[in-house]
């Protein structure tokens, strides 16, 4: 009888061990999205397993099994836009064709600039060119002389057209052309845009890096070494850089066995935050808002001009509340990536948006249904500052308080010039308003006095 109650024990102690684990392992398999891109393992497994292929001229243009007829007017009207190609882009294709054996990043892009299948064919026939030789506002110049307006904007660098940047840049150069490409110290004016990034950010600290990647490696890096542990979670869709940690899937050659790729905005994920011991930090993407568990629209997924895209301003902030409450209850680092949308969101960032920075969220409140609700809300507004203005005692208004004293200068001022310069402009730009009133076609009120819409007598 001995024997058998010492299988049972040691089943029952198995079982005691493998259900939690098996438990968990189904909480975290439910929390991941359904597709392949939340599932590295079975996506690589499965990429494994098609075959190369690619279209020929006989097949490029009936690939979908289109009639004859059809398959001719593709054909006729792909080789008109080849020989605009041909004559239009000479010099510049011409350039780049001089180099992109020797740069693999061009080989990278260009093959994968439209899906593979058609790849080879529109390499041969559309050739397009990487150099430009000036830009001006928000236009840029090839080799060729072509001007094209750059819609991308160095995917949203250049906010204000080039020619502000350039200025900058040169105003720059001076600025430190005395100390030259030092590496490792700091030319004193580093101090100056520390001040004004912690400040715009709301941060304790900040960390330059060279690269989006690098910025997020790093970050990630110190969530393990404080948190001791070794799981990082990122969102379906969401990129993070070019590193193996996060892009465990279709062409990263190992496993990424530390890695969880979860589904976005979903409670699922959640559980699993709440219930694991060990994740080091959650990476998010705040860009993944306009698509989330999908990836950022590139050149290949617009060529069906199928993507849609919608902010959900008010559930988006919520599910980063749930993201941060269960991240602070497991001491799970939380790092938002905002390489992309820098300050976009909000000054703080989608931190600030959200409601978690020191500095307080902007709380804007609901627009006015119409211009009647507009006016009455600026009338409101009024009285509570007049109300606050009359409770004021004549001591506190001269005391002294921080405002603009010039272009980035701040100075002691009294309350009471504070208050007649915010009347004084006020007043000044009611007045500006009248103007564009009157360039707009609408009617001028009587700001000031009767005018010609509204006439006192």
């Amino acid at each position: 009888m001995t024997h058998p109650i010492l299988y049972y024990a040691a089943g029952a102690c198995a079982l005691a061990v493998l259900v939690p684990k098996l438990r968990a392992r189904l909480r975290l398999s439910r929390a991941k999205h359904r597709s392949l891109a939340g599932h590295s393992r079975m996506a690589r497994r499965f990429a494994s397993l098609v075959p190369y292929y690619e279209y020929d001229a006989e097949h490029f243009f009936r690939a979908d099994a289109a009639p004859d007829n059809v398959a001719a007017a593709r054909r006729a009207g792909f080789m008109r836009l080849a020989a605009v190609f041909t004559e239009r882009f000479r010099e510049t294709a011409d350039l780049t064709a001089d180099i992109v054996d020797d740069v693999s990043d061009l080989q990278f892009t260009s093959r994968y600039r439209v899906p593979f299948q058609f790849s080879r064919f529109v390499r041969e026939h559309l050739k397009a060119g990487v150099f430009l030789q000036s830009s001006s506002g928000v236009t840029v110049t090839d080799m060729d002389g072509n001007r094209f307006y750059d819609l991308t904007g160095s995917y949203g660098v250049n906010l204000f057209g080039y020619d502000f940047y350039k200025d900058c840049i040169a105003r720059g150069s001076e600025r430190v052309r005395d100390l030259g490409p030092v590496l490792g110290a700091y030319h004193p004016i580093t101090t100056y845009n520390i001040r004004r990034l912690l400040e715009i950010s709301g941060l304790d600290e900040i960390s330059f890096h060279m690269s989006g990647t690098e910025a997020v490696m790093q970050a990630v890096r110190l969530a393990r070494y404080h948190t001791g542990r070794g799981h990082l979670v990122r969102f379906c869709g969401a990129y993070h850089g070019w590193w193996g940690d996060v892009q465990p899937g279709v062409g990263n050659p190992i496993a990424q066995g530390e890695t969880y790729t979860l589904q976005d905005m979903d409670d699922a994920a959640i559980k699993v935050l709440r219930t694991r011991s060990d994740i080091a930090c959650v990476l998010v993407n705040p860009l993944q808002a306009l698509h989330p568990n999908v990836s950022a629209p590139g050149d290949s997924t617009l060529v069906d001009s199928g993507r849609r895209a919608h902010f959900d301003r008010a559930g988006y902030s919520a599910w980063l509340g749930k993201l941060r409450e269960a991240c602070s209850e497991r001491g799970i680092v939380l790092i938002f990536d905002e390489v992309f949308i820098g300050f976009r969101l909000g000054v703080g960032g989608a931190q600030a948006v959200q409601g978690e920075m020191k500095m307080p969220p902007p709380n804007m409140p609901a627009m006015p249904a119409n211009w009647q609700g507009m006016v009455g809300e600026v009338e409101k507004a009024l009285r509570v500052i007049g109300d606050k203005v009359r409770k004021v005692d004549e001591s506190q208004l001269n005391t002294t308080v921080k405002f603009m004293t010039g272009p980035k200068q701040h100075g002691d001022l009294r309350r009471l010039d504070v208050l007649w310069f915010l009347l004084n402009d006020q007043i000044h730009h009611r007045g500006q308003f009248s103007v564009y009133l009157r360039m707009a076609g609408g009617k001028v009120p009587s700001i000031y006095g009767p005018s010609a819409d509204e006439k006192w007598m």
